[in-house]
């Protein structure tokens, strides 16, 4: 699901192409999705020429509608008949098509590149997931009913209702292959329902009582599931329920290649974790400087891995050989300044002390003991059985905080719910009261890394009070984002004012200062020139009218 979120970032199966928006502002702005062409024999690597624009104003939709996002594949024998235009990207055997679910209750199946509307398919309830898998698309509506698709037919192949999961709120929809068939996930606040849809009714092969699970993955063999929530990687006996392994990692996505389960990490890192070995990923994917949008498995052998490079996606190829020989790889290594390592960013969620020393820029003014202080006492004041919010206001402000501070203190301090609640309340509160004021600057970066690095607590999202608080927020930021060019216009011309009024000051004492020189080289050539002078024939500077001089 689409939501907030920044990136739109979606491979193809096969990894023969990748949809791809750096910003979702820019879904409204430009109301454009890029579908990057790739293919293995130009090492991944694409020129701005081969991408296809998927322009939805062309078919009367709008890209920030969209809901889900996802891709069928079709197999075949030979190589695909069907040749759409300006399609030069089918491949022997198989041929991928984008699905789109809009606002609307719309899905919409575009073929690879985007160009062509291959079918659509109108639900007549209010669609809560939709899951792709095959050449089949999986819908669930808001009356807790499935529906399987074909993705060329409009009607469903295939209808049934939720029983578990059917009175629940449902966060998430999956649907995986399994030996037998495929596997439908109804995944709630506090529970997750494995369903097999193979008889003619649904049946639930296992329940987890997980609160806050976010995405799930079955290994090929349908004998394990991999679980992750707000705080951990959970890893289960999908015949047995039993736990075999947690980790305790925060990911937005996981996938599972053979034994090992691999995390893409709300610090845009890929952890790769062993349930044979300890707590710690037995390898760390990442991107100087950067982030990994995306990942997958292709050909069995390789993981095909995305990574922004400034607002275009770069790709990167790594065996899974390598990936398990190796502690660590640095995906763009040679690519970025090893030089600017120091520039506080900040590209892992969990920092160690002695990190904060490369991550925090110099500063002569505060000390490390004045940032572990007002980090001390800050935590106190949250945890305080009677919290004073204008006291933890004042420390959220303070001039102590940094950056990297702020997400250490984040990643390894606060846990609870009520905590996090109590800040995001106060930085809320504070930000209504003043968004361009200096002092309150600090605040967007505490609320820019809770949504990054926390998932904001389901009783803070569900309170009327504060969702009336965030409506208005973003009012407020939306009239603060409005006004901005014209702002920056109107400092642009200050500056240029005071630089004119500057420079004309500074002309100005060099011309006194010039008209000074002069005036005082002026006097010692007169004073010279009276002492040297000597008259030629009588004549002087002196001038006497002869005409006067006859007469008198």
């Amino acid at each position: 699901m689409l939501g907030d979120s920044d990136v739109v970032a979606n491979f193809a199966p096969g990894g023969h192409q990748f949809a791809f928006q750096a910003n979702s502002n820019l879904l409204q702005q430009k109301n454009t999705i890029d579908i990057y062409p790739l293919d293995s024999a130009s090492n991944y690597e694409v020129n701005s020429a081969q991408v296809n624009h998927l322009d939805y104003e062309n078919n009367g939709f709008k890209a920030s509608d969209i809901l889900f996002l996802g891709w069928c594949t079709e197999n075949s024998s030979g190589k695909i008949k069907r040749k759409l235009d300006g399609d030069n990207n089918s491949l022997p055997g198989s041929e991928n098509f984008f699905i789109n679910a809009f606002g609307n209750n719309q899905v919409v199946v575009y073929s690879s590149n985007g160009k062509d509307i291959i079918n659509i398919i109108n639900s007549k309830k209010k669609l809560l997931g939709l899951a792709t898998l095959g050449v089949n698309i999986w819908t669930l509506d808001v009356d807790k009913c499935v529906k399987k698709y074909q993705y060329n037919k409009s009607k469903p192949v295939k209808t049934f209702t939720l029983i578990d999961g059917k009175n629940e709120d449902i966060t998430n929809f999956q649907v995986f292959a399994s030996p037998t068939d495929a596997l439908v996930l109804i995944i709630c606040e506090n529970t997750v329902y494995v369903i097999d849809q193979s008889g003619r009714r649904p049946k639930t092969l296992a329940k987890f009582d997980i609160f806050g699970a976010l995405s799930c993955q079955i290994n090929t063999k349908g004998t394990r599931i991999a679980i992750s929530d707000i705080e951990k990687v959970s890893l289960f006996d999908l015949k047995t329920k039993e736990l075999i392994k947690e980790w305790p990692v925060q990911t937005t996505s996981l996938k599972m290649i053979g034994s090992h389960v691999y995390t893409l990490n709300v610090d845009s890192t890929i952890s790769v974790l062993d349930s044979d070995a300890g707590d710690e990923p037995v390898c760390t994917i990442r991107a100087d400087e950067s982030v990994i949008l995306e990942c997958v498995q292709i050909h069995e052998t390789d993981l095909l891995v995305a990574w922004l490079n400034v607002n275009e996606p770069n790709f990167k190829l790594l065996s899974l050989e390598t990936i398990l020989s190796c502690k660590e790889i640095v995906i763009n290594e040679g690519q970025t300044d090893a030089n600017n390592e120091n520039n506080g960013t900040v590209t892992r969620n969990v920092v160690d002390e002695e990190d904060i020393a490369e991550l925090e820029p110099s500063t002569e003014k505060v000390t490390k003991k004045e940032q572990n202080e007002v980090a001390v006492k800050l935590l106190a004041a949250l945890n305080s059985p009677e919290p004073i919010e204008s006291e933890i206001a004042t420390l959220i402000k303070s001039n102590n905080w940094t950056e990297p501070r702020i997400t250490l203190f984040l990643s390894n301090k606060i846990s609870k719910d009520a905590t996090l609640t109590l800040l995001i309340k106060i930085i809320v509160d504070e930000l209504q009261n003043g968004i361009w004021t200096e002092a309150n600057q600090i605040l967007n970066v505490w609320l820019k890394w809770i949504c990054t690095i926390k998932n904001i607590p389901s009783s803070y999202r569900n309170d009327k009070q504060e969702k009336k608080d965030l409506r208005r927020l973003k009012s407020s930021l939306k009239t603060a984002n409005d006004s901005l060019p014209t702002l920056l216009g109107i400092q642009g011309r200050l500056e240029m004012l005071i630089r004119q009024a500057k420079l004309r000051e500074e002309l100005q004492k060099v011309s006194l200062e010039d008209e000074k020189t002069e005036d005082l080289v002026a006097e010692d050539v007169i004073d010279e020139g009276e002492e040297g002078i000597s008259y030629v024939n009588g004549e002087s500077d002196v001038f006497v009218d002869a005409s006067e001089q006859i007469t008198s």
